[in-house]
């Protein structure tokens, strides 16, 4: 798992941004993009990783749990307005289950609010991890899918959840 984790990540997926014609635009977008991706503060909602470490929890996950979860969080009072939250998928409140059609043609399937069509609209997210020993009861709220990247392996149409790679 570590082999394939850093084979894939190493020490980050970096990105290069290019305005055509505005190398000071390119300069500046670059120094900024370092900054949030390298300052643990300013990108990770814990205040603790990098953008190459969070990529590296993503990847690990993927491969033991088949999915994960990866929340856009507002920043207040700082420089950058957003930070990732890399979550397990046990965040998701599979608990929450309502099959008849609401009057918009949603429904709820284990934690996942889907159009008419089958599409994913939002997630029902725990604040905290179900298991820990601490949580006496547990709560969930919906979290638009603009605000979630739920990343997964697809193996079959239709398929909303990831599957772990040993099964």
């Amino acid at each position: 798992l570590r082999a394939y984790k850093n084979n894939v990540v190493g020490t980050g997926i970096k990105a290069s941004p290019i305005v055509e014609g505005n190398e000071e635009l390119d300069r500046k977008v670059t120094e900024l993009w370092k900054e949030w991706t390298t300052d643990p503060e300013y990108i990770d909602f814990m205040g603790t990783k990098t953008l190459g470490a969070i990529q590296s929890l993503i990847v690990k996950a993927l491969v033991e749990s088949g999915e994960c979860l990866v929340e856009v969080r507002r920043a207040r009072k700082s420089k950058y307005p957003y930070r990732l939250q890399v979550m397990e998928a046990d965040f998701i409140d599979t608990t929450k289950n309502d099959l008849t059609p609401k009057p918009d043609g949603s429904t709820v399937q284990f934690g996942l609010k889907l159009d008419r069509n089958g599409r994913v609209l939002g997630y029902y997210l725990y604040d905290q991890h179900p298991g820990d020993a601490v949580i006496t009861q547990r709560k969930s709220r919906f979290v638009s899918r603009d605000l979630v990247f739920h990343l997964y392996e697809e193996d079959r149409p239709g398929q909303l959840r990831g599957v772990p790679w040993g099964t």
